[in-house]
């Protein structure tokens, strides 16, 4: 059995309100769509079962693969701005867009 990475939901800065997902994969398993058909159930489970009304995403602006992770689940791009010091791409996902 391989560890091919992980997907989580977790309140935004570890305090939330907003609850951001999240995903990490192994660097030999990028590029095959692990991380999108990986995140789809999570997104699921985020808006069925926690029955939450959005979801966030915070991505480096050099993280194009994760970007595209992002709008591949239905996320949207919302704006630039910073998380802590660095550069930080915001994408969201709202319950009526699910």
């Amino acid at each position: 059995m391989w560890f091919l990475g992980w997907v989580l939901l977790i309140p935004r800065d570890a305090v939330g309100p907003e609850i951001e997902i999240g995903w990490r994969l192994c660097r030999d398993t990028r590029c095959y769509g692990y991380a999108s058909e990986a995140a789809r159930p999570i997104v699921e489970h985020a808006f069925r079962s926690f029955e939450l009304e959005k979801i966030v995403a915070g991505i480096h602006p050099r993280n194009a693969a994760s970007m595209k992770v992002a709008e591949r689940i239905g996320m949207r791009f919302i704006y630039v701005g910073e998380h802590g010091d660095s550069p930080c791409r915001s994408y969201a996902m709202k319950l009526e867009d699910f």
